[in-house]
């Protein structure tokens, strides 16, 4: 298992300036700042992608201790909780966000929708998908758990295979809502093979159960005051209260309390249960992604707080 920190910049820029900001101090200024001896406790950048970061594991307390006083509570970074644990550990947690194959539409499903009503030029509010949602005949067998991209979407959606939906009827499975998914065949000579096939079945499960987090503070770069919906922003010292969350085995993470303010964000995540993590595993379900950034293959807890 490994559990860390991730101290980030705090700053109102979308895109942060590579060098030469005054405005916020980066992850290579504040190394500059470290001894050696303090620099070799960090973790290595996991990949090019995460630069602007400085990580550091849990129990290095005199590190942790050094960022909190020096940046932190100076309002210069920002700090969150991260787990990661291998396959043999997931019995340690009870919910874990996983990644899944990106389903766009036009190239991989087809939908109508409707476009948002809000005078806010990003708002996403009154927008929703409003007719059936097909996939396209090309997409048969490749994956049995993906998520559904929805334009402007304020929902998280999934396309799941027979066997899928079968596993999680006779289990007891929580927090999704179904309905039959149609198939758009490649020639109309294929329409009625396609319907025989029970493993050319699926379903579109939505997931119905919403869950709050919090942060101490959050910096708004694109922010529908009217609808309270978040299109850009970067929440402060993110934490995940116990009591925010229900039993379901689907969650979706769509919402962040920040003092006395409830925000809405777009493209929203989710998580699932440590049952329903074990159930994918068992039968090799195709289109599961890891989400960590050091431990390769492994998996990520949902760091709750108590």
């Amino acid at each position: 298992m490994l559990e860390y920190y991730a101290y980030y910049p705090i700053t109102k820029k979308r895109i942060l300036p590579i060098v030469g900001g005054k405005k916020y101090i980066s992850a290579a200024d504040i190394k500059q700042q470290l001894s050696e001896s303090m620099v070799d406790k960090l973790l290595p950048q996991p990949n090019k992608y995460c630069v602007s970061c400085l990580y550091v594991e849990t129990n290095k307390t005199d590190v942790v201790k050094m960022l909190d006083d020096k940046w932190l509570k100076k309002g210069k970074l920002g700090k969150n909780r991260e787990i990661e644990v291998t396959k043999d550990e997931i019995e340690k947690y009870d919910y874990y966000f996983i990644d899944l194959k990106n389903l766009e539409l036009k190239t991989h499903v087809l939908y109508e929708f409707d476009r948002p009503k809000c005078s806010h030029e990003t708002c996403t509010w009154g927008s929703r998908i409003t007719s059936d949602i097909k996939i396209k005949e090309k997409i048969i067998g490749k994956y049995d758990f993906a998520k559904i991209s929805e334009v402007w979407g304020m929902g998280v959606t999934f396309l799941i295979s027979n066997r899928i939906k079968e596993l999680f009827d006779e289990n007891g499975i929580t927090g999704l809502d179904y309905e039959i998914c149609e198939i758009e065949p490649s020639t109309k000579s294929h329409q009625e093979n396609i319907s025989d096939d029970a493993n050319s079945k699926y379903f579109v499960a939505r997931v119905i159960t919403s869950y709050k987090k919090m942060a101490s503070d959050i910096k708004l770069r694109d922010h529908c005051k009217q609808h309270s919906i978040t299109i850009d922003a970067t929440p402060i010292n993110v934490k995940y209260p116990v009591e925010s969350m229900s039993q379901d085995d689907f969650q979706m993470l769509n919402k962040i309390n920040v003092g006395k303010k409830e925000y809405t964000f777009t493209s929203p995540w989710f998580f699932i249960s440590r049952r329903v993590l074990q159930m994918l595993l068992n039968i090799n379900a195709k289109g599961i992604k890891s989400m960590t950034l050091f431990t390769k293959g492994g998996f990520t807890p949902v760091p709750f707080d108590d």
